[in-house]
Parts: C-alpha cells; structure tokens; sequence
C-alpha cells in the first residue's frame, strides 16, 4: 500500500501474510524378504513464530522400526549459523534373513557455518548405544561369522566435523554444479568403540537430456 509523505516521496507499507509451515509426508516401501513398511513425516518450518525448524519421522514395517526428531535453529542470533539436534531410536529384526536383533538410540549435535560464498564447515558430536544379540549362535556362526564377533554392547560417543563446498544449482534437486567434501570423525571420547575415519565426497550433476 503507498502512502503519499510529500511531493517527492512516497511510503509503501507491505502486509504480510505467512503460508502453511506445516507439511506431511507418507511413504509405503517394500523389501524383499522384509515384506511392506509405512513411514509417515511431519515438518514444521516456523515453530510458534520463532523460526525454528521441527521435524518427526516414524517408520514401521513387520521386522523393523524407527522414530527421529530433528530440531533445527537454521539463524542463530541472526547469523548464518545453523545448529541441528537429533535423537532416534531404530529396532531391526527378521527372522527371514538373519538370527539375531539390533536395537540403538542415537543423540548428535552438529553446527554449520559460512566461511565464503560456497564453503561451509561443520562441526559436531555424537553418542550412540548399540545392542546386538545373537538368537542362535551355532546356526548364525555358519553364516555370518563376522557378525557373529560383534555380539554386545556398544557406547560410541564421537566428534565431527567437516569441510563442504557447494556449487550445485539448486540443494533439493540439482541439475548441474558439483559437490566437495571432506570429513573426519573421531570416536572414543568415553564409550568403548574407537575409530578414526576420513572421508572424500565428490559429486557432479550433469543434465543427460532435457526439453527446451
């Protein structure tokens, strides 16, 4: 709306109107051996006003289940920080395909900075508790002895971070543009898992064929 000051200046006052920040997703999947899962998505983009993204998702198939809340700050204190919280439980067993069960709970936190236009760093930590258990040992050694070794329980509290450059056309569904990463973790800050790992991400979006 203008808003006529003077002569030679003029005032435009605009209204806003904000859209829906709640969206649902559902997904039904089917495996081989696993039979159907359904897994259904709740997104909050702007909690109570603040901002402050939210999301829920929870998974349920016959031999599996899962359930991750992820909270997301993506401008801290109006600065192009962004931090994410995340905590998650999944279960697997199938009696189909292996003899044992596996349960974890997870909790990570990790931060995202600007350092120029395309790079960002990141940092992070981690700790999670995985079960294993073997239903019965002398059928399961036959066949998968290397899991068979990792019977137990198992703490792995882990630090993070990583190094990302970004020059893909568009983040959600890129066409063109490339990706680089690198990134190293660290576990064995308490728990009883240790490990030092390094990784090299590359990726390279071309279009094979399009219409004008």
């Amino acid at each position: 709306k203008e808003e006529q000051i003077s002569e030679d200046k003029v005032n435009i006052n605009i209204f806003v109107e904000e859209g829906r920040t709640i969206s649902a997703d559902v997904a039904l999947g089917y495996d081989f051996g696993s039979d159907f899962s359904i897994t259904l998505k709740l997104n909050e983009s702007n909690l109570f006003g603040t901002g402050i993204g939210t999301s829920i998702a929870v998974e349920k198939g016959r031999y599996n289940e899962s359930i991750d809340f992820s909270i997301v700050e993506p401008y801290l204190y109006g600065r192009d920080i962004a931090l994410i919280s995340s905590t998650g439980y999944y279960n697997v067993y199938n009696p189909n395909l292996n003899t044992y069960k596996s349960r974890s709970y997870y909790q990570s936190f990790r931060g995202i900075y600007s350092i120029s236009e395309y790079l960002k760093h990141s940092v992070g930590y981690s700790i999670k508790y995985d079960t294993l258990n073997i239903l019965d040992p002398d059928e399961f050694l036959l066949t998968n002895p290397i899991v068979f070794e990792q019977e137990g329980n198992f703490t792995t509290s882990s630090i993070y971070h990583a190094l990302t450059y970004d020059k893909r056309d568009n983040r959600g569904m890129p066409s063109s543009g490339y990706l680089l990463q690198f990134s190293q973790s660290f576990a064995g800050i308490g728990g009883n898992v240790n490990y030092l790992s390094n990784e090299l991400l590359a990726e390279q979006y071309f279009t094979t064929f399009g219409v004008d």
